[in-house]
């Protein structure tokens, strides 16, 4: 039987909240190339309608130039492999709440259950790929927010990360 440890529950709360933060981090970017994926389709087709509608007409040249945004397009979209960048993110966010129902009814954990989340834990960022540290910090605040942290209480502040216009802004980028 495993030993008890005097920090089971710090031990839980700890858990939860780097899952709860895993969780978001993989919603956000599963979204975010989820949503590009799609603006790449809609944009092709668009393009590719406007270019095939020039062409018939009197604007030859205006349709090279719309072909060759719809190269670009689908271009980038090879080249960022957003379909499979989305189809991992989801992956990644069902493994943490696959982890999370694991733990969620528990008062505490032991030593040996912690060590045992944690390995899990370090076993699903093995797979991540690197992490974009300003949508990091915009998650821990989310799962702060949702863990009952206050910010505006002074003493709780002090946990959330700041973040600018132009980090909220480009936060899938770095």
């Amino acid at each position: 039987m495993p030993n008890p440890c005097e920090n089971t529950v710090e031990h839980l709360t700890q858990s939860l909240f780097n899952i709860r933060v895993g969780i978001r981090y993989h919603m956000r970017r599963q979204a975010f190339y989820s949503l590009w994926h799609r603006l790449t389709g809609v944009m092709s087709l668009v393009f590719g309608s406007a270019a095939f509608a020039a062409l018939m007409g009197q604007y030859a040249q205006f349709s090279i130039w719309l072909s060759a945004a719809i190269v670009l397009v689908q271009a980038l979209d090879l080249i960022f492999e957003t379909a499979k960048s989305s189809i991992l993110h989801e992956s990644l966010r069902q493994k943490y709440i696959s982890l999370e129902a694991k733990i969620l009814h528990k008062q505490g954990l032991t030593e040996d259950e912690f060590s045992a989340i944690q390995q899990d834990i370090k076993h699903l960022e093995i797979e991540e790929p690197p992490i974009k540290h300003w949508l990091l910090k915009e998650c821990v605040n989310a799962a702060l927010r949702v863990s009952g942290y206050d910010q505006a209480d002074p003493d709780e502040a002090k946990l959330f990360q700041q973040l600018n216009t132009f980090q909220r802004t480009f936060k899938h980028l770095y």
